[in-house]
C-alpha cells in the first residue's frame, strides 16, 4: 500500500512508474492511479503542464491529488467522477475555473482550500455553491462568477464584467482586470474595456502575455504573486513599471522589452522572488530602479545594462547623490546580477 500523502510537496517529482505486475496501483502518463483506474491517486506536480484532462476512466479524484499544483490553469473533470477527495486541488494557486459535473455527489475538506484564483466556477451537479462560503471544500470561497448547468451566470460584484474571456473588476468607479479565464497560452492584453480604460492589478490565469503598444505603465502590484505567468512583452511605450509589479511570479523565466523602450523607472520589490527568471536587460533609458527591485532571484545570473554610465545608490528615496557604481562592473552581465539580486538590491539606484 501507498499511505496518503505519500508525494506531498515532491515538487519536482515529474513521473510515477509503477510495475506492470503490481496489484494495487498503476501508472498513465506519469500519473498515480489504483489498479482499475478509477481513483487518481496522484497528479505529479514536478509536471510543467498547464492543463489536464482527467481520464474518462476515473469516478474519484482521491485526497491530496493535485496537492499544491501551481502550473496548472486548467483541469478538466469528467462525467464519470463522483467524489473529489479532503485536499484534492489544495493551494492549486494558478487554477483559475472549473467545472464540477452533474455526476458528483461529494466534494471532501478543503478540496479547493487557498485556490486564490480561482475565480469561475460551472456548477452542473445538484450541490448548492454560494459567494465565500467555506462548503464543500470551499469551492466557491475566491468565486467572481457562478455559473449553473443553464449557463446562466451571477457576478458576486453585479458592476464586474467578463468579456472575451477577460475578468475585470469593478472598484472605486474603476475597472481593474483580474484574470483571463480563457484557453490560450499567449494573450495580448485588451487595449481597453468598453472603451474606458483600465488597470492591471494581481492578474491571474495568463501564462504569456503580450502588453499592447500604447499602455505607459505597469502599475503596482499588477501581476504579484501570478504563479502561472511565464513570459511577459513589454511595449517600447512603458515608462514605468511599478512596485512589486511582479513580485513573486515564481514561474517567470522571460521579460521582454520593445525596441527603443522609453522605460525609465523599475518600482521596489518589481520583480522581487521571481526564482524562475535567468536573465533580464535593462533598457537605456532606465534612470531608476527600486529597492529590493531584484530580491531573491536566485536563478538570476545574467543581467545586461543598455547603458552602464552614471549609476550610483543610495539608502535614500530622495537622494540626489550617492555611491557610485563602476562602469565595468556593470559591463560584466554577471557581477551586474549579483549587484541587483544581493550586493547593493537593498538600495534605491539611480542614473544621472
Amino acid at each position: 500500500s501507498i499511505g496518503g500523502s505519500a508525494f506531498l510537496g515532491c515538487s519536482r517529482l515529474t513521473s510515477v512508474t509503477v510495475d506492470e505486475n503490481n496489484q494495487n496501483y498503476k501508472s498513465i502518463d506519469g500519473n498515480l492511479y489504483s489498479k482499475d483506474g478509477k481513483t487518481l491517486m496522484q497528479y505529479v506536480i514536478g509536471k510543467t503542464a498547464t492543463s489536464f484532462s482527467i481520464p474518462d476512466c476515473v469516478t474519484s479524484i482521491g485526497d491530496d491529488a493535485f496537492y499544491k499544483c501551481s502550473s496548472l490553469t486548467i483541469i478538466e473533470i469528467p462525467s464519470s467522477v463522483t467524489s473529489i477527495g479532503d485536499d484534492a486541488f489544495y493551494k492549486c494557486s494558478s487554477l483559475t475555473s472549473i467545472e464540477i459535473p452533474s455526476s458528483v455527489t461529494s466534494i471532501g475538506y478543503r478540496a479547493f482550500s487557498d485556490c486564490n484564483s480561482l475565480y469561475y466556477v460551472k456548477n452542473n451537479s445538484k450541490l448548492t455553491f454560494t459567494f465565500g462560503s467555506d462548503d464543500y471544500g470551499r469551492i466557491a470561497y475566491y468565486a467572481r462568477i457562478l455559473e449553473d448547468k443553464n449557463g446562466n451566470r451571477t457576478f458576486e460584484n453585479e458592476r464586474d464584467i467578463f468579456k472575451d474571456d477577460f475578468l475585470f473588476e469593478y472598484v472605486n468607479n474603476k475597472y481593474r482586470l483580474k484574470a483571463y479565464l480563457g484557453k490560450n497560452d499567449t494573450v495580448l492584453l485588451p487595449t481597453d474595456i468598453n472603451g474606458q480604460s483600465y488597470a492591471i492589478y494581481e492578474m491571474r490565469g495568463v501564462i504569456n502575455v503580450v502588453i499592447p503598444e500604447g499602455v505607459t505603465s505597469i502599475g503596482s502590484s499588477a501581476f504579484e504573486y501570478c504563479s502561472s505567468l511565464t513570459s511577459i512583452d513589454i511595449p517600447s511605450s512603458v515608462t514605468s513599471i511599478g512596485d512589486w509589479a511582479f513580485r513573486s511570479c515564481s514561474s517567470l523565466k522571460s521579460v521582454k522589452f520593445g525596441e527603443n523602450s522609453r522605460l525609465a523607472s523599475i518600482g521596489r520589490d518589481a520583480f522581487q522572488d521571481c526564482s524562475s527568471l535567468t536573465s533580464i536587460a535593462i533598457p537605456s533609458s532606465v534612470i531608476y530602479i527600486g529597492e529590493w527591485a531584484f530580491f531573491d532571484c536566485s536563478s538570476l545570473t545574467s543581467v545586461t545594462f543598455k547603458n552602464t554610465s552614471g549609476w550610483w545608490y543610495s539608502s535614500s528615496f530622495f537622494a540626489t547623490s550617492g555611491t557610485a557604481i563602476s562602469s565595468s562592473d556593470l559591463a560584466n552581465v554577471s557581477t551586474a546580477a549579483i549587484f541587483l539580486k544581493a550586493t547593493y538590491c537593498s538600495y534605491f539606484w539611480k542614473r544621472t
